[in-house]
């Protein structure tokens, strides 16, 4: 089961939730952590070509054939065709998941294998993104002689071309991986677990994002399109570098015919609620460094807020004139302008009065890169929500709300963009405000340098907030005006979100019907099943609340059984609880009933009608 899809870009400012989320990284249990899009190629009829970990699914890509199902190293794979007139590609539409940033790490690993063995002749692209707005480009594929190379070109600074010295246009299945650590600044090139010949150490001004570019696999959307032949399995995109130690194992484990996953095929520990970015709950007591409770976008003080009490345990106090949180540049909120996206947390000035100027509570401005972009949610002069996306391509969104939060109160404030509809919708305590716009965007909100900042917002005047945030948290997708009404409450009762999460599903069976003595009298729990976000059941616990005493056998098993008692002539009703446990801490309940009939009475026949049997009797 994947994690639940989510299509919008919403901006939610809370100022009442408090978010506990269980993982840090991984989507899956079993998944390596930061891995951002996995796509099996398992597929036996074409399109979708599902991402396993995200919502970046692929499709037949335009103008080009579908590729054919094959056999992968680890189960199914994609068989890719370069001949003319029938040559194929998947691609997979533009993603934050994706955008990597100047500074950003990331890692790409694919297994690929010719067919037959003989070198392509020319360059033959695996997997690639080509920005033709930005200049941006890089793919990873088979030079001339059929040896791996990786090209990486940001647009602006040199490019990276990485080769390798081993031909793998053998036949034979082979294990590629590309890291770039974004901090070293160094690119590598690996093929079987061994790093190649070639390596490079390059700094980058502007990042790896486009707004609008789509990311194709099997080919490279610009001419002459550099189509592969041959089979494609395994492919995955991580927001980290791989170590050398994981990829000895994955190649390993691919050769064994195991995926990166250790074969998980449900979230055991995907955040609650869906798609959830990033989560700082702002509860630290000192020190400078705010964690990002879900992601890796732990925050710094600039300067440092101090420690109050929120509306969910701890919260932040900025002064309104020299305090901030910065988090660092991040392809997680690169979004896309087709991109959905929220943005949630909450507020609260302390003092009742209107700010008398334009406050931030979260924001993004792109002063590194010049474009201009800028993002953020706030206050207006009167204390009343405001809104305001600009792509720093002239298109421009502001929207205002009515209601003045400057009261010394907690609110729960939500910004929200459907990148499907263009809308751009802002909530205050549950309540979708006055105004309201629709626009389309040309560019999108990502940034290859420019930080985040949480409490101010970094272009001159720097509109620095003066009171109280709480429960911070991105989303990548639009969530649902129940959701945020969800949020609002359990926030106010000082609870977190996954207080909302679905428990699972108790099934204690039916009702049954049995006679005393009777042995092996079976309690069927197997119908429960986990819910959202849970990948299993991990206890069960049956217990009897009503009737004769019995001994259950199994009672912490999804079966139990016991003997019926004694009853007396009218028989006797027995109860049983069912109460089941997930993986995430989560329980239900059911109850079933047992009757238990006299052995001495004999019951009518199912489905009624026994008085007219006996008189029949009676006759012959």
């Amino acid at each position: 089961m994947k994690k639940s899809k989510a299509i919008g870009f919403s901006l939610v400012v809370m100022t009442v939730i408090g978010f506990t989320f269980l993982v840090t990284g991984a989507a899956f249990a079993a998944c390596p952590d930061n891995i951002a899009a996995y796509w099996k190629l398992d597929e036996t009829t074409g399109s979708p070509y599902t991402d396993f970990i995200s919502d970046n699914d692929g499709s037949v890509a335009t103008g080009k054939v579908a590729p054919t199902a094959g056999t992968g190293t680890v189960n199914g794979a994609q068989l890719f065709d370069n001949t003319g007139g029938s040559e194929t590609g998947i691609d997979v539409p533009a993603s934050s998941s994706f955008n990597w940033a100047a500074t950003d790490s990331f890692s790409i690993e694919l297994w690929v294998n010719t067919v037959s063995a003989g070198a392509p002749g020319g360059t033959q692209v695996f997997m690639g993104r080509y920005g033709a707005i930005e200049g941006m480009q890089w793919w990873v594929g088979f030079d001339a002689a059929g040896n791996a190379r990786l090209y990486l070109n940001d647009g602006l600074a040199p490019a990276v071309s990485i080769t390798g010295t081993t031909s793998l246009s053998d036949g034979n299945w082979h294990h590629v991986v590309v890291v770039r650590n974004g901090t070293t600044d160094e690119n590598i090139l690996y093929a079987d677990g061994v790093v190649q010949d070639a390596a490079a150490s390059q700094a980058f001004s502007r990042g790896f994002d486009s707004g609008a570019s789509e990311l194709n696999i099997g080919w490279l959307n610009r001419a002459p399109f550099y189509h592969f032949n041959g089979l494609i399995d395994e492919v995955a995109l991580y927001d980290r570098a791989l170590t050398p130690a994981e990829i000895v194992a994955h190649r390993d484990a691919g050769a064994l015919g195991d995926d990166y996953c250790g074969g998980s095929a449900a979230p055991g520990d995907a955040p609650f609620p869906d798609d959830t970015i990033s989560l700082w709950q702002l509860e630290e007591a000192g020190g400078s460094t705010y964690m990002d409770g879900f992601g890796d976008n732990d925050g710094t003080g600039n300067a440092d807020p101090t420690a109050a009490t929120g509306t969910v345990n701890g919260a932040q106090n900025f002064d309104g004139a020299t305090t901030g949180i910065d988090v660092p540049a991040s392809s997680t909120f690169n979004w896309a302008e087709t991109d959905s996206f929220s943005i949630e947390l909450w507020v609260n000035t302390v003092n009742a009065g209107a700010p008398g100027g334009t406050q931030v509570f979260m924001g993004r401005y792109d002063a590194n890169q010049g474009t201009g972009m800028q993002w953020w949610v706030g206050f207006d002069t009167n204390g009343y929500a405001r809104l305001y996306l600009n792509d720093g391509a002239s298109s421009v969104v502001s929207i205002t709300g009515a209601t003045s939060l400057s009261d010394g109160n907690w609110h729960h404030v939500v910004a929200v963009r459907n990148g499907t509809t263009d809308e751009n919708i802002l909530y205050a305590d549950g309540v979708v405000q006055d105004a309201a716009a629709s626009q389309a965007f040309s560019r999108g909100f990502g940034s290859g340098e420019s930080e985040l900042n949480i409490g101010w917002l970094n272009r001159p005047t720097f509109y620095h907030f003066n009171g109280l945030i709480d429960e911070v948290a991105l989303y990548d997708r639009v969530l649902t005006p129940a959701e945020i009404v969800a949020h609002r409450d359990a926030g106010l009762a000082g609870d977190d979100v996954t207080s909302l999460r679905p428990e699972p599903l108790a099934d204690a069976g039916a009702d049954q019907s049995v006679t005393e003595g009777a042995t092996g009298v079976a309690l069927d729990g197997t119908g429960s099943a986990p819910n959202v976000g849970s990948s299993s059941i991990d206890t069960w616990l049956w217990e009897q609340t009503a009737g004769t005493s019995v001994t259950l056998t199994g009672a912490d098993s999804a079966t139990a059984t016991f003997t019926a008692p004694a009853v007396g002539t009218s028989g006797e009703t027995l109860t049983f609880r069912l109460t089941v446990t997930d993986d995430l801490g989560l329980s239900s309940s059911d109850t079933t009933t047992v009757t238990v009939n006299d052995s001495s009475v004999v019951p009518p026949p199912a489905g009624g009608g026994g008085g007219g049997g006996c008189f029949i009797s009676a006759l012959f």
